[in-house]
């Protein structure tokens, strides 16, 4: 199994050279930190050779003290969730949640993705890969898990203290369209001019896919669509 950590490594590099994302590869057997890409420095204020020397143990320390509660919620619920999945399936599954990081003085909240790369013969994870980004939401928490066919995904309720399913939001083709054109910076009048229907009619649209995704602007809107895969 360890002979293959250099291939491991190699192949997150490779992912974080195509993802604005900051990337990490951890090793839970051996307690140690594999990789981190270079634009963590963007996120954190701290290089990739920083966290590394500070090893392991980062991801842990470097929580926020407002945030130290949460992240052992975090940390529960993510691991009873995986105990209860076939070994065969837990690498189709990504696990997300929003945590404070204090850096420097400083809390910078942001949105963390971790999913298994290996197994170990009792269906431990050994090897995980995740990534780092700019939340969609303002507070901590927001802790869910969803697999690659799009069809589990729960959410953790942090106040009834369990997984509870929910499906993702469907578009229309309109919706999409919308949504593909606000990412690309077109402003209200050039997607009017460039989907060809009224102001009036993307505001509709708009207000729609806030709902759904339950946010409240243009920004918030494309980061969740992100975080769930939608596009």
């Amino acid at each position: 199994m360890y002979d293959m950590r250099d291939k491991h490594v190699s192949a997150a590099k490779a992912f974080s050279r195509l993802t604005s994302q900051s990337v990490f590869l951890i090793d839970f057997s051996a307690k140690e930190l594999l990789f981190v890409s270079d634009n963590v420095f963007n996120l954190l204020g701290l290089t990739s050779k920083e966290i590394m020397d500070f090893g392991y143990e980062f991801f842990c320390e470097q929580i926020s003290e407002s945030d130290r509660e949460i992240f052992s919620l975090v940390k529960h619920c993510g691991i009873s969730y995986f105990e209860n999945i076939p070994t065969s399936e837990k690498t189709d599954y990504v696990f997300h949640f929003d945590i404070k990081f204090n850096c420097g003085g400083r809390d910078v909240l942001l949105h963390e993705s971790v999913t298994p790369l290996v197994m170990d013969e009792e269906g431990n994870i050994v090897v995980a890969l995740g990534a780092l980004s700019f939340p969609s939401n303002r507070y901590s928490g927001n802790i869910f898990v969803i697999k690659s066919d799009k069809q589990s995904c729960y959410t953790y309720d942090v106040v009834r203290k369990g997984w509870y399913a929910f499906e993702l939001p469907v578009f229309s083709a309109d919706e999409l369209k919308i949504l593909r054109l606000m990412m690309q910076g077109y402003t209200m009048n050039e997607i009017s001019r460039l989907a060809f229907m009224s102001e009036d009619t993307i505001k509709q649209h708009k207000r729609a896919v806030y709902k759904r995704l339950g946010v409240k602007n243009n920004i918030q809107s494309v980061a969740r669509v992100l975080d769930y895969y939608l596009i």
